[in-house]
């Protein structure tokens, strides 16, 4: 009896969807070239084409032999990780549902998709792995290529070109204060990279940038914002330069925390109107949390500077302390009823839902308030949980199911 031999093609950072816009399983040899053409026009240095067309020429050969040969590419996600491998799970058990194996030609292009193969081998045994090895050009061509590309590419040209040509600048503009200035720089961001708070601040503009649309009932908020930061920077070099000692760094320390913290305010403000108008109500609860948060902050910088220049009193900075703590925990526990109302109502439907580790699972699509129950798409499924396992964020709601 003929062997059944899937000749499989495991795309873990789905190049395929995102270059050339095809969702993973491709099941068939011609759906198989087609996605592959499209692929090598999207990107032709990308290798996933060709290892797609080296599958399909394996396929050939091992029908040749009398076997019986199906091809299949599945699809991860492009950020990698446990959702890529929850996927490639997901669409290995539809292909075999839809054409049994009983064993599989693993084909790859490195060593990025071998992380797959426990998840291949605990539904069907690998018979064979085949890794496609490019053909390289001579070592001189080669390094020439990467620095041509290097300096094509938006993310390593100004580091390569653009970070030799400022320090060249300053220089031949400023002399040893120059170069005095470039070893400050280059040592605050190592230190900053070092102890990861260059990633924080970085992840914390994408997150204040992605939320941001200039077209919603926020935006004369983000722009107010933003100029606030502008009158925070500007404020704060006057009051340092306007005093000497100590007095100079606790009235720019002031300005820098009073100006910052009314832009943060004017930006959770537009946040919120934009929160509402979108449907996206859920957010609410959160963003009067974080601007209760910012008060809080604002009001101990401000009086702890204050006793540190002996214009106010120890008892001051302890009662404000304390009107602070209440403040935040009366404002903490409205947004918690907020968010459970907004549980128990239609206004969650169409959130984004994640699982406990915050890999997104599918959307919300109803809410039973009799039962008690929430119902989320999860792909092809649906998936039901109890409401009181729900928690409400601004992302989303986060399950655990």
């Amino acid at each position: 009896m003929a062997e059944r031999i899937l000749v499989l093609v495991v795309d873990r950072d789905d190049d395929v969807g995102v270059k050339a816009g095809a969702e993973g399983p491709i099941i068939g040899e011609e759906a198989n070239i087609d996605v592959a053409k499209r692929l090598a026009l999207a990107d032709p240095e990308d290798t996933d084409a060709n290892t797609i067309f080296y599958a399909v020429k394996i396929a050939k050969e091992l029908r040749e032999k009398g076997n019986i040969v199906n091809i299949a590419t599945i699809t991860g996600h492009h950020n990698l990780g446990f959702l890529a491998d929850m996927r490639i799970r997901d669409q290995l058990k539809e292909v075999l549902n839809r054409i049994p194996a009983d064993g599989v030609v693993f084909v790859t292009d490195g060593a990025e998709d071998d992380q797959v193969i426990p998840i291949i081998t605990s539904y069907v045994p690998i018979i064979a792995k085949r890794t496609l090895i490019m053909k390289q050009s001579p070592e001189m061509e080669k390094t020439f290529y990467v620095i041509k590309n290097a300096m094509r590419d938006k993310d390593l040209a100004p580091i390569v070109l653009g970070v030799p040509g400022i320090i060249l600048l300053l220089w031949a503009i400023l002399g040893n204060l120059g170069i005095k200035l470039i070893i400050g720089v280059v040592g605050a961001y190592l230190f900053m990279k070092g102890f990861g708070v260059w990633d924080a601040l970085e992840n914390g503009v994408k997150t204040i940038l992605k939320g941001i649309s200039l077209r919603g009932a926020g935006a004369p908020f983000y722009v107010l914002s933003l100029a606030f930061l502008v009158v925070a920077a500007y404020t704060t070099y006057q009051n340092y330069i306007a005093a000497t000692g100590p007095t100079a760094f606790y009235s720019a320390a002031r300005a820098a925390v009073g100006f910052t913290s009314i832009s943060a305010l004017l930006y959770l403000t537009g946040r919120i109107l934009d929160a509402h108008f979108s449907r996206k109500a859920f957010k609410i609860g959160k963003y009067l949390v974080y601007a209760a948060l910012v008060v809080v902050v604002w009001i101990l910088s401000d009086v702890t500077i204050m006793t540190l220049q002996h214009n106010a009193d120890v008892e001051t900075l302890y009662s404000a302390a304390a009107g602070s703590i209440i403040f935040y925990i009366a404002i903490a526990q409205i947004g918690r009823e907020f968010e459970d109302a907004i549980k128990h109502s239609e206004k969650l439907v169409g959130a984004v839902a994640m699982d406990r580790k915050g890999n997104r699972i599918g959307n919300v699509v109803s809410i039973n308030r009799e039962k008690g129950i929430i119902e989320i798409q999860a792909g092809r499924r649906k998936i039901t949980a109890p409401i009181d396992k729900v928690k409400v964020d601004v992302n989303g709601v986060y399950v655990s199911v």
